[in-house]
C-alpha cells in the first residue's frame, strides 16, 4: 500500500537533514492508514519507537515524514548471518520489551491511550552498529486515538497470533506473542509457524499443553537454546496461558541473560528442562 524514500532537505552542510518518507499514491486506504500512524506515533517519544515529524498531502498523495533509522532491519541480519547469537537475541528481546512497556504504558510512560504495535516481525526491527533496536511501521497499531477507525484482522501470517486470525480485540499479549516468534526466529533461523501453519497455530489456541516451541526446534540446536524456548513458550502460549505482561517477559529474559554469563549456572538449569 505505500513505500518508504529516504529524502534529504535543502540546506548547507549543517541545516541539512535526512528523513524517511513515507509514500501512498491513489489509494484512499493507504492514505487512511498513514494518516493513522501519524496521530499515533504523534504522542510518542521513546529511542526505540520511530519518531515522526508530520504527515501531509499533494493532490493524490500522502506521505508521512519521519525520522531516518540508521542501520539494517533484522530480516537483513537473517539473511546475513542466518542466526544470531543467544547473548544478542537476549538483548533485543529485552530491548523490545523495554519499547512495548512504554507503549503499553506499563513502564515509564503511564498511558491514558495505550498503544499495541499488531505488526512485530524482523523487517519492523531496526538495529543499528551498537546494537540499539528502533520499532517501525506503526501502520496497523491499535490505540483509542484511533478507536473510531480501528483495524481488525489484519498483521503479517507467519507471525500473527490466533486472536489477528480470528479477528478479535488484540491487546498487550497479542505483541507479546509476536515478539516470541521473532525471537525464535533469531535464535533458530527458522519460522516457527512455516507457510501460515494454522493447524500448529489452533493448537496454541485451543491451550495444547503438548505443544512447545523446544520441540520445533533444529537438529543443529545447542542446549544453551532449552532455557531460552521455555520462555518462549509462554509468549507462544493461549491468550489464557500467555505471558501477561512486556515486564514479566523482560525480567525472564533478563533473568535468563544474568545465567549465560554464568555459564555453571546455565548448565543446571539446562539439565532441568527436557525435551517433549
Amino acid at each position: 500500500m505505500s513505500r518508504v524514500y529516504l529524502a534529504h532537505s535543502a540546506g548547507t552542510d549543517r541545516t541539512a537533514q535526512s528523513v524517511a518518507i513515507k509514500v501512498s499514491q491513489g489509494c484512499e486506504i493507504g492514505a487512511a492508514m498513514l494518516v493513522r500512524e501519524s496521530l499515533i506515533l504523534h504522542g510518542l517519544d521513546h529511542p526505540g519507537v520511530v519518531r515522526v515529524h508530520h504527515v501531509g498531502r499533494d493532490e493524490d498523495l500522502t506521505y508521512l515524514a519521519m525520522e531516518e533509522v540508521r542501520g539494517c532491519t533484522l530480516r537483513a541480519r537473517l539473511r546475513q548471518e542466518g542466526v544470531l547469537p543467544l547473548a544478542e537475541c537476549l538483548d533485543i528481546g529485552i530491548q523490545v520489551c523495554e519499547v512495548l512497556e512504554y507503549l503499553h504504558g506499563t513502564g515509564s510512560r503511564k498511558a491514558e491511550h495505550p498503544v499495541f504495535h499488531g505488526d512485530i516481525k524482523p523487517s519492523n526491527l531496526m538495529i543499528d552498529k551498537s546494537g540499539r533496536v528502533t520499532l517501525i511501521d506503526f501502520g496497523i497499531a491499535h490505540s483509542a486515538i484511533t478507536e473510531s477507525d480501528r483495524i481488525m484482522g489484519f498483521g503479517t501470517p507467519g507471525y500473527m497470533a490466533p486472536e489477528q486470525w480470528a479477528g478479535d480485540t488484540v491487546d498487550a499479549k497479542t505483541d507479546l506473542f509476536m515478539l516470541g516468534v521473532v525471537l525464535f526466529e533469531l535464535a533458530t533461523g527458522m519460522k516457527l509457524f512455516p507457510y501460515q501453519d494454522l493447524p500448529t497455530l489452533h493448537k496454541t489456541a485451543s491451550g495444547d499443553a503438548s505443544w512447545s516451541p523446544i520441540n520445533h526446534l533444529p537438529g543443529t540446536y545447542t542446549e544453551e537454546l532449552l532455557p531460552f524456548m521455555d520462555i518462549l513458550s509462554r509468549c507462544v502460549a493461549d491468550a489464557h496461558r500467555r505471558t501477561a505482561t512486556a515486564a514479566d517477559l523482560a525480567a525472564s529474559l533478563r533473568m535468563l541473560q544474568e545465567e549465560v554469563e554464568a555459564p555453571g549456572t546455565l548448565v543446571a538449569w539446562t539439565q532441568s528442562l527436557s525435551i517433549a
